[in-house]
């Protein structure tokens, strides 16, 4: 609770504050539903290509290798749902 009081009264040093954001981030990012998908994972599935390109930015590469229940990535649901993008 201290850490909440100190962030909202302006306490709490910006890089401090930054890591706690990217902690946050990172869980929530990395957070895997009852089916061992992420965001990623469902992202990709839908074909949200700029969701993919934010989620990958803040991704650690345990979370963008991270295979679900049925042994496919986040990369191989986006091909198999015909998402592919050339640059």
């Amino acid at each position: 609770m201290d850490v909440i009081d100190a962030q909202m009264v302006g306490t709490l040093s910006s890089s401090d504050f930054d890591a706690e954001v990217a902690a946050i981030r990172s869980a929530i990012l990395n957070d895997v539903n009852e089916l061992g998908e992420t965001a990623l994972f469902i992202a990709a599935d839908k074909g949200h290509l700029d969701v993919v390109q934010d989620i990958l930015f803040y991704s650690s590469t345990e979370g963008i290798s991270l295979k679900n229940d049925l042994g496919f990535d986040a990369f191989h649901i986006a091909a198999s749902r015909g998402h592919l993008c050339m640059y």
